[in-house]
């Protein structure tokens, strides 16, 4: 009987690591597109999903010209448990201002990421994180550097 008294309480509290699940998250980021020579500035959120993956909805506003603005989803997958490294992909749509009498272009292609997001720090829950993004589209596709800061909604 003291045995399972003192072997349950322990089992429990493992079980409850191995099922919390990380609040979502929202931040804003900043990012350099190099065929372009385009400055970008943005916003995302973090939506936990299975197994440490997260779905990122998020929009981006270039400033010099070229794509005026995209929107993308992605899913990003850990490449080791407990964070730090990740690689993903998913759907990007790029709208371009063509001019008054052309009007804005759409297109659409697809994602590939691979970046750092090392832990949240202890006090405050902020993460920061650094990407290299790729918009794999007809005929161009651009390289971004990324760099942004999370935070937690509740939890």
């Amino acid at each position: 009987m003291a045995l399972v008294l003192l072997v349950t309480p322990a089992a429990w509290a493992a079980a409850q690591r191995r099922s919390y699940r990380p609040p979502p998250e929202i931040g804003l980021r900043g990012g350099y597109e190099f065929r372009s020579k385009d400055f970008s500035a943005g916003a995302q959120m973090r939506i936990p999903l299975a197994r440490g993956s997260d779905l990122i909805p998020s929009g981006d506003w270039f400033f010099a010209g070229g794509t005026n603005f995209q929107l993308n989803l992605d899913v990003a997958l850990p490449f080791m448990p407990g964070g730090g490294f990740y690689g993903g992909g998913g759907l990007g749509v790029a709208f371009t201002d063509r001019g008054v009498a052309s009007g804005l272009a759409t297109e659409v292609g697809g994602n590939l990421f691979v970046g750092v997001a090392p832990y949240k720090t202890k006090k405050s829950g902020l993460r920061w994180f650094v990407e290299v993004r790729a918009f794999l589209r007809s005929g161009r596709n651009p390289l971004s550097l990324n760099i942004g800061l999370n935070t937690p909604l509740g939890g």
